[in-house]
């Protein structure tokens, strides 16, 4: 799994690469909250380019919205797949 984060006007977009399972989930998780904790209000998360997200993955992304709704926050899901 490979993230990439960048800036766009009051948004923070990450960029999932690769797979998102058990074993990469707990840094998905931990990286995703490193970015609520800088001042990330609103996180678009591009899937464009993931190829696979398990139960685990899928986890991470509900209580990182439940995270960003608790401090009036949105997560916003952009380039879905059909397989993801």
């Amino acid at each position: 799994m490979e993230l990439t984060t960048r800036s766009e006007k009051s948004a923070v977009v990450v960029s999932i690469k690769g797979r998102v399972d058990a074993t990469t989930a707990p840094e998905l998780e931990t990286y995703l909250s490193e970015q609520i904790e800088s001042g990330g209000n609103i996180v678009i998360l591009n899937m464009s380019e993931l190829d696979y997200i398990s139960s685990a993955g899928l986890r991470v992304v509900l209580l990182t919205a439940k995270k960003l709704k608790g401090q009036q926050g949105d997560l916003l899901l952009a380039g879905l797949q059909g397989p993801v």
